[in-house]
């Protein structure tokens, strides 16, 4: 199960951005007070009063309808939050059906999969959702966030093999991130699951490894992975 800590922390990141859009897509000062609303909404989130947040949510759409997507985020972000997992799906609806697509669609996907999985223990349904939410949104999946979501969701759902895959694309295509770590131990457990079916790295991907940490500044482990390469 993903940790509500974890989820605090990556979402307090782009709210003051979001919030900026949202600002300047409602040009209308009408709706100065509902954006007013949404700020202290999200301030509720950050300052652990998610009940306070999804009332005021809750009635925010209908005042917001030139930006119905970042309600909806909110208050997914807000149900998530306080444990309301299932309450989450519902949230993000309205990021589904807009058209265009919304810029936070990619988002939506990622905590729409970790709602999913904090009930992945308790329901095979789950699991295999969370899989298919994000192979649906694959192509907006922010990186290497994505990734390590569908390797996750991949091991959740009793597909250790495809997991190993996307562990890897992680740990091989974003050597520098912070999510490269985590793949590279969930690799290892599966590997140790799998045995002799579990896929192998190619040598240019681990090339590619060593060269990019190169180029992200790791010059010492770039020439460890190097030298053991040769």
């Amino acid at each position: 199960m993903i940790r509500r800590e974890w989820f605090r922390a990556s979402w307090r990141v782009p709210v003051a951005a979001m919030l900026a859009v949202a600002g300047v897509a409602v040009s209308l000062s009408a709706a100065d007070d509902a954006v007013s609303d949404l700020k202290a909404a999200a301030a509720g989130v950050q300052s652990k009063n998610e009940a306070a947040a999804i009332a005021t949510l809750k009635g925010l759409s209908g005042r917001l309808p030139q930006i119905p997507d970042y309600v909806s985020w909110f208050r997914a972000s807000a149900e998530f939050s306080a444990g309301n997992y299932a309450a989450v799906s519902t949230a993000l609806e309205p990021i589904w059906a807009q058209t265009p697509a919304s810029p936070l669609i990619g988002r939506a996907a990622l905590l729409g999969a970790q709602a999913f999985g904090q009930t992945a223990n308790s329901s095979s349904a789950n699991t295999a959702a969370a899989v298919s939410l994000l192979r649906k949104y694959y192509t907006v999946l922010p990186q290497p966030q994505g990734d390590l979501a569908l390797a996750k969701a991949f091991a959740a759902a009793g597909d250790p093999v495809s997991a190993a895959v996307y562990a890897q694309r992680v740990y091989y295509n974003y050597p520098a991130a912070s999510e490269s770590a985590e793949a590279d131990t969930l690799a290892a457990s599966l590997e140790s699951q799998l045995g002799d079916q579990y896929p192998p790295a190619m040598g240019d991907a681990m090339l590619g490894r060593a060269l990019k940490l190169l180029d992200a500044g790791h010059a010492e482990q770039a020439k460890k992975e190097l030298l053991a390469l040769v």
